[in-house]
């Protein structure tokens, strides 16, 4: 499976801000990123860009490369579906994902 590029500034911001990843490799987090784009509600904007959000996080994407992520701590988000669990556990065996 190919893995979703880590644009500038996207590993920092990950470990800083997404709870529970301080201490993760840049290896480890681009696999649960790419793995996060995988399991998000996307949204195209034309063909090579994409919004996509996985719970609080909201991802940018631009030609296979992350280029913007946001981690808001806020209550007023739009309501999405909740994570389909067979489908996260096959990604992160697939991805070799350990905790």
């Amino acid at each position: 499976m190919q893995l979703y590029e880590l644009g500038e500034g996207i590993y920092e911001y990950y470990i800083k801000n997404v709870r529970g990843n301080k201490k993760l490799s840049k290896e480890q987090a681009q696999k649960k990123l790419t793995r996060n784009v995988f399991l998000s509600n996307q949204f195209p904007k034309d063909l090579n860009k994409m919004v996509c959000f996985y719970g609080n996080l909201k991802m940018f994407i631009k030609d296979n490369v992350i280029v913007y992520i946001d981690n808001p701590n806020f209550k007023n988000r739009p309501h999405f579906p909740g994570i389909n669990m067979k489908k996260y556990r096959k990604l992160n065996k697939e991805l070799g994902i350990n905790y």
